[in-house]
């Protein structure tokens, strides 16, 4: 009886609203935004480009964002860059991103991002693979790890697939693990980026 009440009284609120939006315009006029009926009755107007999920992804982002130290230029955010590898174990070959125009690091968090003019593929021989870097990628990192990532994907036959997290197989540190936003995961001797990492040494950047 009381999920028969419950349904009735939804049901009911339902058709009120419905009664609302479908009022003729002859019927209200607009007041500092909203729709004021003739009784007095105020009817909020929903404007189509308001978005919630939107919104709320905006907010969240700008939040994530607070007290980093963010950093422009492409030579300016690389060297940063090489230097965010070398500080978390990683290999210097793994992020090789040259084109960026801004990049932050909000360490209280771990939470980073990198910023580019254009979405740049990238194929690492060692490992056989096209990586796809987006426009922005983003991501938290620790120490061997990183993780929570977006704007990152690899060529699987036909397939794009998103890789969300990177880190360091545990105990001796010799392959790197990269895992996809399914769960999926493939592994690869950390000497299959010896070759990016020489790339990088030979351009005498200082890391």
């Amino acid at each position: 009886m009381a999920l028969v009440r419950e349904e009735e009284n939804a049901m009911a609120m339902f058709n009120v609203v419905e009664s609302n939006c479908c009022r003729d315009n002859d019927d209200t006029e607009e007041v500092d935004g909203n729709e004021v009926g003739i009784g007095g009755e105020t009817h909020l107007k929903l404007h189509s480009e308001f978005k919630p999920s939107t919104m709320g992804s905006l907010v969240a982002a700008n939040e994530s964002r607070e007290g980093a130290e963010i950093i422009h230029g492409a030579d300016e955010c690389y060297r940063r860059s090489l230097m965010m590898l070398q500080e978390l174990g990683f290999s210097k070959g793994v992020l090789p991103l040259k084109n960026l125009e801004e990049c932050g690091w909000v360490k209280e968090t771990g939470f980073m991002w990198m910023k580019q003019k254009e979405p740049y593929e990238h194929f690492f021989k060692g490992t056989n693979t096209r990586v796809r870097f987006e426009k922005e990628v983003t991501l938290f990192v620790e120490k061997k790890r990183m993780k929570k990532m977006t704007g990152l994907r690899s060529k699987q036959v036909l397939l794009w697939v998103p890789i969300v997290e990177m880190g360091l197989n545990e105990p001796d540190e010799a392959k790197i693990y990269f895992k996809s936003a399914v769960g999926i995961g493939r592994s690869f001797p950390v000497s299959a980026f010896d070759e990016e990492k020489e790339k990088v040494e030979g351009e005498k950047i200082d890391a």
